[in-house]
């Protein structure tokens, strides 16, 4: 969940984004969508800890609005 919103940005690993592999995503959404999973998974909160605790990365701790990933397509 956090490869697409935190590191394809913040640890530049961005050749490709887990959405760009067909298979990838529709196991990732499948997972997201199993009991219990949803329910623990705030993209906001993770987003703000990780832009927020590395200032070496990202010194301006400046944490972006997108990208907004919807895993219930």
């Amino acid at each position: 969940l956090r490869f697409d919103s935190v590191y394809y940005f913040h640890f530049k690993c961005n050749w490709q984004r887990i959405l760009d592999y067909p298979n990838l995503w529709n196991y990732l959404k499948d997972l997201y969508h199993q009991p219990g999973v949803k329910e623990t998974c705030n993209i906001d909160h993770i987003k703000q800890h990780y832009y927020r605790s590395h200032p070496f990365i990202n010194p301006s701790g400046i944490v972006p609005k997108g990208p907004q990933i919807s895993f219930s397509d």
